[in-house]
């Protein structure tokens, strides 16, 4: 795990890039997803080519590094296959309701977040969520 490198990015004395920190914030959510849900596939168990996808769209920054957003996907179930979330996203959105009814609520109650108007995250902003994701990954 990246976490030694997370942290650093966090430290006053090695400031980190913008670009830096988005990129580990993906990772260190991507991880936590990955890590709730076993390093699996959650549709067809797969352990290989695993992929942390987004419930809702990336561009919604609001709920971007929310680990409820997450969902552990093989390539197939994540891109290729015809049932893929990215193809058939209502496919996964039933799978979620039957499965997972806890994130299936927090689906329907976040996903109206992507009409309103998303704010502009600044380096501080991405510290800020790093911060908590690395809290997280400490708490597992």
């Amino acid at each position: 795990m990246k976490v030694n490198k997370w942290q650093r990015a966090l430290q006053k004395n090695r400031p980190a890039s913008l670009k830096s920190l988005k990129k580990y914030c993906k990772e260190a959510w991507a991880e936590l997803v990955k890590e709730r849900d076993g390093y699996k596939c959650v549709l067809c168990g797969s352990t290989a080519y695993i992929n942390a996808h987004h419930i809702i769209t990336t561009k919604c920054v609001l709920t971007r590094y929310e680990v409820d957003c997450g969902i552990t996907l093989c390539s197939g179930c994540h891109n290729f296959r015809i049932t893929s979330a990215h193809v058939s996203p209502w496919i996964l959105y039933e799978w979620l309701r039957t499965n997972r009814p806890k994130q299936y609520r927090w689906f329907l109650k976040h996903r109206e977040a992507v009409r309103d108007e998303q704010p502009k995250l600044l380096t501080d902003d991405y510290k800020r969520i790093l911060a908590n994701l690395l809290k997280k990954q400490r708490s597992n």
